[in-house]
């Protein structure tokens, strides 16, 4: 729908307008000291149908550019270039140019190679959770 695409094409600055908030939030203690308080939003009653009526749309937006690899990860040789190997990746984001300048001109072999380790390990799925995500991807 149109109403849904223009909320897909909104900077991510915009905020959605939420409805309120859930009663059931929980206080979670962690120590004798800090407790943490986990909050349920709801979102507005249009934002809830632009999302129940389009969610073949949504799914095809939401799912993750970088995916596992099922060949192994080109070696991080610079900045701009490992990993990946058709879709272009950054080391690590940046802000402004000049980290981008500074670490091209440090120094990075030691980073390069741990994160070529981190790159090699190959993935395993868990196979109740993978149950899970199939059921709800179907429903």
């Amino acid at each position: 729908s149109p109403a849904f695409r223009r909320a897909l094409q909104a900077p991510p600055h915009v905020r959605a307008e939420a409805s309120g908030v859930a009663d059931d939030s929980e206080e979670t203690r962690y120590g004798s000291r800090q407790v943490f308080r986990s909050t349920v939003l709801v979102p507005h009653e249009e934002v809830a149908a632009l999302l129940t009526e389009n969610r073949e749309e949504l799914s095809r937006r939401v799912l993750p550019r970088y995916l596992p690899m099922v060949v192994p990860p080109r070696a991080w040789i610079a900045p701009l270039d490992g990993a990946y190997l058709q879709l272009r990746q950054n080391v690590m984001r940046t802000r402004h140019r000049a980290q981008l300048d500074a670490m091209q001109r440090g120094d990075m072999a030691f980073v390069y190679r741990a994160l070529d380790a981190l790159g090699s390990q190959a993935w395993r799925v868990s196979t109740p959770l993978l149950a899970v995500a199939n059921e709800l991807w179907a429903r």
